[in-house]
């Protein structure tokens, strides 16, 4: 499967592949716009294969990010002497645990997983249909696929001199894989980070919920004379306001 067979679904129509594009353009953008820099790529070669290793942020978390690799393989001569990598067979990997406990699993079975990097999905994620997260077995689409998709595409790294002008690396595979954090670290780092973010949040909802009470009360006070008076949404009745008294006349 080529890149573009896979992000232009062909059950789908023209525009409505286009509408995805863009949805998945204005997510990517924000996360950018968050984090004030784009995804890093690092490219490695190995004989005519090329790799991408795109470090993809989380879409809610900042400075969280997810190992998403792309590699592109050409299967003739006339796809080695391209001019870009289009007409190149392309294979994912992504430890997003998005992307485990809803695609692994279709993606092992289509052959579409980089085969090396299997090492670092459970197997459980590989040989156990997601059946509850994903019943109608689609391969489209993770967001950290199409996020590092996008990222390329943003860069113009489909094309062969953007790719030769980058600081390209001889793959040492063994390395390689023993550098990406396996699925679970992944999944337990996040579970982590977010425990310790919402206990963050717990500490500084007790320290400032004294003052926001102060801040309330007295906004809910007027001042009257020189002299603060608490607001009343009711009426009182004074002694001037009293009737029905009838005034006699002194004998």
């Amino acid at each position: 499967m080529h890149i573009e067979e896979y992000i232009n679904d062909p059950s789908k129509s023209k525009q409505d592949n286009l509408i995805t594009h863009d949805f998945y353009l204005g997510k990517l953008n924000a996360i950018i716009e968050r984090e004030k820099k784009l995804p890093t790529v690092a490219i490695y070669y190995e004989k005519d294969d090329i790799w991408f290793h795109v470090k993809v942020p989380d879409e809610e978390m900042t400075g969280f990010y997810y190992d998403v690799v792309l590699v592109f393989h050409p299967n003739s001569k006339l796809e080695v002497e391209a001019g870009d990598i289009l007409g190149y067979d392309v294979h994912f990997f992504s430890n997003d645990p998005g992307f485990i406990f809803k695609f692994c699993y279709e993606f092992n079975q289509n052959k579409l997983l980089v085969e090396p990097l299997k090492t670092r999905l459970n197997s459980k994620a590989l040989n156990i249909p997601a059946n509850q997260t994903n019943p109608n077995h689609e391969l489209r689409y993770p967001k950290t696929i199409y996020f590092a998709y996008l990222t390329l595409e943003k860069m113009n790294l489909f094309k062969k001199p953007t790719i030769k002008a980058y600081r390209v690396q001889k793959l040492n595979r063994s390395v390689f894989v023993a550098s990406i954090p396996n699925d679970t670290y992944i999944y337990n780092k996040r579970q982590t980070r977010t425990k310790t973010v919402k206990n963050i949040n717990r500490a500084v909802t007790r320290i400032t919920k004294p003052f926001n009470d102060i801040r309330s009360a007295v906004s809910n006070t007027k001042i009257v004379g020189g002299t603060k008076t608490a607001k009343s949404s009711g009426h009182s009745k004074t002694a001037n306001s009293i009737t029905g008294v009838k005034k006699t006349k002194r004998k």
